[in-house]
């Protein structure tokens, strides 16, 4: 009789602990266990998107290798292979598989887990042949296995199945070694399955010669996206007694070949054999498969094998040693960063070459590498920042990789695996790896090419860019909610913001003044979307007006992806203290995290909550640095960290993505996290060691020491940095780059430690005020503006015909306004958000403003500011560009001949100036704020006059 569930489910993950004996000093490798994320947790399921998986794999591999050699499983009881490859619940293995990835999120479709080998001992056929084909008889190659009989360290995997053979795995960086242990007297056969992958093969091969097979198989990768093929030459110590092939249902004794959807290969040995097999993969061609076993793994024996894979995770892993803390947190640490990094993978063969995304051979320069598998909307945030940080040199490489992706495919894309350029989630996200990677030290790749590059494709006309809804978002200010081809516009309109950031601090570093403040303007489009109304990001429609329809506590999937409303609303890194102002203020805002951090893992079914263990607010815990509270973000980050993650199976209450579910971890626990996306400041929260020593690949070191940390005492009363004390909650970017010492000072209560006003990690607002929307285009370039966001914009020679140019002067109810001097098809005008125009504190009696409105009129309220810090309100009313008669309080300032328009349309248009409103007499201003929001229409300010 089998157990209740939960009975199983208690005793499998205590049957996997990792036993680590309390120690000062942890042991790294010893700590990992790597079946940490591969069953689904009960209390962290959130529909729609699936269950509380990490989707790991516990098989053998080495740091960022190309092969990650692991079992894949099957639940009879489900009737289903578990998302990431390997179910802990699951009571059958099919197959031990090359290619694996951590933590992905699609069901049904995670992809690779290619080339599954299986030792079979069955009887053959009286003619030698398998008795059924796998390709149409799975069932039958499958074997029972229990935990008891298994284990898994970095770097190797072992197991003894139902079946009674005995498996046991290990890598090098390219290939794959498997030693198959038959039972005595018994039949020995191992079965390739080269169409065998996750998600079926529209292609495949083997070729058997002597004890050798070679092979490949095409297929699709993860979340439904292009094809790839993989080849693979796999060389066996003994020779073959049988062999064959299968090729869809028809087995074929004594086959050397077979080519299909679904073939494979079965080679028999002596009963009761001990057989060896060496595997490369190439993702080039069969020969370099072959060449790299010639390179890495020619001859030295399985355990010698093993043990250098072993050692080759002690120095990746060593790179951060710890001391202190318990034996389990030790083990969930070193787990976090093992798992963090497992990918991108190394994707050049051992003579260098590798194939582009363009379908062409490439090979890197002498000591660099190509990586692979990078999921872009993910690492952004926090992973790429952790394994630049360790290994400079490494990120250089992959920025280095996907700036080559990116010439080849001819633009970003966000999420590229194998050499399949593909997006998969919204936004852009790469640009932000490659900033983070410069800003933590990995600069040694073509950054000025990366630069051009970015800018060349996110710029207007939108003709490189795969970035939905850009000429909206770029020419408009944000993405309009009903813009087609677009994932979530609110949500991606945040992403986009983000991605503009990263260019423009990758363009400040390169010295590009002009590129980082065009995109530094951009980076502010977030505000755009925020509604002064539910004081959050809100859907906008394209008219102007916020969405009042829309329940920003739960997610349709339409406007947000993979989050709500409430969740997306902090998700503006770049600049949050001007997201806290718009919000009410620090008390304000600390109020109402609290209420957020209610619950820790809502998913969107609970959507007024935070869901850390998904990307949107992954980072949010260490907000309430920013509003003067970091008492709280120590505590909160304790919670997470105690919560959320532990050293059993359903360890990981969200998809891995990759290893960033786990570089959030090891953020956490060395009490720092990198914030702001992009660069490389730290914003601060409490160790959970007593001491960590990161020593980095360019030969820095940063130790951070916090000999009073314990469960009780998570609150920091001081901080020393080099021996100075600060109370600043964060980091600089020069410690990062410079290496030192951190000293924390802690205690069991929070404490008033950097609370002070000048304390808040910096925020970044160039551009807050800025143009942010491109109203004039040049005829016949319709497409590199768009004032109304549906395609049109005044024509700058319309304009001039009026006697409106850059620069210029123009007229109206006695006030002189000078027109925007940006070019044709660049930011000239402000939708309004409540930015602030600085005056200059000028002597002036009236106030006048210059624009118009589009999609109906506009009214809103600007507020008036003087030098000695008085105000008073003006009340704006623009008239639709496209109307002749002008609203109450409007006059006429220039009308035009046509306007700009995509689809060649000819329309006559208007400039409308307000009626002068009188100021305050004998005061000096010093700005004005422009209205939050309006009442019907878009309202766009081209120029403001104080006289």
């Amino acid at each position: 009789m089998r157990p209740p569930a939960l009975i199983v489910s208690v005793l499998t993950a205590l049957s996997v602990l990792v036993a680590v004996p309390a120690a000062a000093s942890a042991d790294p490798v010893g700590s990992v266990n790597p079946f940490v994320g591969t069953q689904n947790n009960p209390n962290a399921s959130y529909p729609p998107f699936g269950k509380g998986y990490g989707n790991t794999f516990p098989g053998a591999t080495t740091p960022f290798g190309m092969v990650q050699f692991s079992p894949d499983t099957y639940n009879t009881a489900s009737g289903a292979d578990n998302w990431g490859g390997y179910e802990y619940p699951a009571n059958q293995i099919r197959g031990f598989s090359l290619t694996h990835l951590d933590g992905t999120g699609c069901e049904g479709s995670f992809g690779f887990h290619d080339l599954p080998f299986m030792p079979y001992t069955g009887s053959l056929n009286s003619n030698g042949a398998l008795p059924s084909s796998p390709a149409t008889n799975a069932a039958a190659y499958r074997s029972g296995f229990s935990h008891s009989t298994e284990s898994a360290s970095p770097g190797r995997y072992g197991v003894t199945l139902a079946n009674g053979a005995k498996v046991e795995l290990t890598a090098t960086a390219r290939t794959g070694m498997a030693r198959f242990t038959f039972p005595a007297g018994q039949p020995s056969t191992v079965l390739i399955n080269a169409g065998g992958s996750a998600n079926g093969d529209s292609a495949s091969s083997v070729s058997i010669s002597g004890n050798t097979v070679t092979g490949s198989a095409r297929t699709t990768g993860t979340c439904g996206g292009g094809s790839y093929t993989v080849y693979f030459s796999a060389r066996f110590d003994q020779a073959v007694s049988n062999y064959g092939t299968w090729n869809g249902g028809t087995v074929s004794a004594r086959g050397t070949s077979a080519s299909g959807t679904n073939t494979g290969t079965y080679l028999t040995f002596p009963a009761g054999s001990t057989v060896t097999v060496r595997v490369g993969l190439s993702y080039v061609r069969t020969a370099n498969a072959t060449a790299n076993v010639a390179a890495e793994n020619p001859s030295a024996s399985f355990d010698t094998v093993a043990a250098n894979a072993s050692s080759v995770w002690a120095a990746k892993l060593g790179a951060v040693r710890t001391t202190g803390g318990s034996a389990t947190q030790q083990s969930v640490f070193y787990t976090a960063l093992y798992h963090a990094l497992l990918h991108p993978n190394l994707f050049d063969d051992s003579n260098g070459e590798y194939l582009g995304m363009d379908g062409k051979s490439h090979t890197v320069a002498a000591g660099h590498h190509q990586y692979a598998n990078f999921s872009g909307w993910d690492v952004y945030r926090s992973e790429v920042q952790l394994i630049t940080l360790l290994f400079p040199s490494v990120g250089s490489d992959m920025a280095q990789s996907l700036v080559n992706d990116a010439s080849q495919a001819g633009s970003w894309y966000n999420w590229p695996y194998a050499n399949v350029p593909v997006n998969i989630m919204n936004g852009d996200s790469l640009e932000s790896v490659v900033s983070s990677i410069y800003s933590f030290g990995g600069t040694s790749f073509d950054a000025a090419g990366a630069l051009s590059s970015m800018v060349g494709t996110q710029s207007l006309p939108a003709t490189k860019t795969i970035r939905g809804g850009l000429y909206e978002y770029a020419g408009t200010g944000y993405i309009p909610r009903g813009t087609g081809n677009v994932w979530g516009p609110a949500a991606t309109t945040l992403e986009y913001a983000i991605d503009d950031f990263g260019i423009a601090q990758l363009a400040g570093r390169l010295g590009d003044t002009a590129n980082y403040t065009a995109f530094m303007q951009r980076a502010q489009n977030w505000q755009n979307l925020f509604s002064p109304a539910t004081k959050s990001i809100t859907p906008r429609y394209q008219n102007g007006l916020f969405a009042t329809d829309y329940n920003l506590n739960s997610d349709n999937n339409d406007q947000f992806v993979e989050g709500t409303g409430t969740q997306y609303s902090w998700m503006v890194p770049q600049n949050i203290a001007a997201l806290v102002a718009k919000m009410g203020g620090n008390a304000a805002v600390s109020s109402r995290l609290d209420t957020f951090f209610g619950q820790l893992n809502a998913g969107v079914v609970n959507g007024a909550y935070a869901w850390l263990t998904n990307e949107p607010t992954i980072g949010t815990p260490y907000l309430y640095d920013f509003v003067g509270a970091p008492s709280k973000t120590q505590a909160l980050v304790r919670r997470v960290l105690s919560g959320l993650f532990t050293n059993a199976p359903n360890g990981l209450q969200g998809n891995d993505d990759l290893g960033e579910l786990s570089a959030s971890y090891v953020w956490g626990a060395l009490g720092m996290y990198p914030s702001i996306t992009g660069r490389a400041e730290l914003a601060l929260a409490s160790p959970i060691f007593t001491q960590t020593v990161i020593t980095r690949d360019n030969g820095r070191t940063l130790t951070v020491n916090a000999p009073s940390t314990s469960d009780s005492n998570q609150y920091v009363s001081a901080l020393a940095v080099n021996g100075v004390g600060q109370s600043r909650t964060w980091l600089p970017e020069s410690f990062v780059a410079g290496g030192g010492t951190v000293d924390f000072t802690m205690t069991g209560s929070p404490t008033s430690w950097g609370t002070g006003s000048g304390d808040a990690p910096p925020s970044f607002s160039d551009g807050q005020n800025g143009f942010n929307n491109i109203g004039a285009s040049n005829d016949g370039s319709a497409t590199t503006a768009n004032l109304d966001s549906s395609g049109h914009s005044y024509s700058t020679q319309a304009l001039a015909a009026a006697g409106i140019n850059p620069g210029g002067t123009v007229s109206a109810n006695g006030m002189s306004f000078t027109w925007p001097s940006a070019a044709a098809g660049k930011p000239d005008n402000w939708l309004v958000n409540g930015q602030v125009i600085d005056l200059g504190g000028r002597s002036a009696s009236r106030i006048s403003f210059l624009g118009s409105a589009s999609n109906g009129p506009a009214t809103g309220a600007a507020t008036v500011t003087y030098t000695d810090g008085s105000t008073s309100s003006v009340s704006i009313t623009m008239t639709d560009w496209a109307v002749g008669t002008p609203q109450s309080g409007d006059t006429v300032a220039a009308t035009l001949g046509h306007w700009n328009a995509a689809d060649g349309s000819s329309l006559q248009t208007y400039l409308f100036a307000t009626t002068p409103a009188g100021l305050t007499a004998g005061k000096q201003v010093r700005s004005v704020t422009l209205p939050a929001s309006t009442d019907q229409g878009a309202m766009h300010i081209f120029a403001v006059s104080a006289m």
